[in-house]
């Protein structure tokens, strides 16, 4: 059986040469800092055209297809300084 002393000397051990916990980041007051930092690379997308669409129209009616407005607006952000912008599909699709 070891020596009580011995078990004592390696638990103080443990403890005293432990490094620090880790002291978890505090949030920010505010995202102010962040937004005023990544808005320069947020972009403005506007798809505008013509486009086709099926007319429902009434019960018994048959579907036709007329041509309208189209008028897509979304966002992206700037992925480098040759300008490739990533934004979402849906966006884009049929631009």
């Amino acid at each position: 059986m070891p020596d009580w002393r011995v078990l004592l000397i390696a638990v103080l051990a443990v403890f005293l040469l432990a490094p620090p916990a880790a002291v978890p980041p505090q949030e920010p007051e505010s995202f102010a800092p962040l937004v005023k930092h990544v808005l320069p690379s947020v972009v403005n997308i506007s798809v505008k055209g013509k486009g086709q669409g099926a007319n429902t129209g009434e019960a018994g009616e048959s579907v036709s297809y007329a041509p309208h407005i189209v008028d897509i607006v979304g966002s992206g952000w700037i992925a480098d300084a040759s300008g490739i912008i990533v934004t979402n599909r849906h966006v884009i699709e049929n631009a």
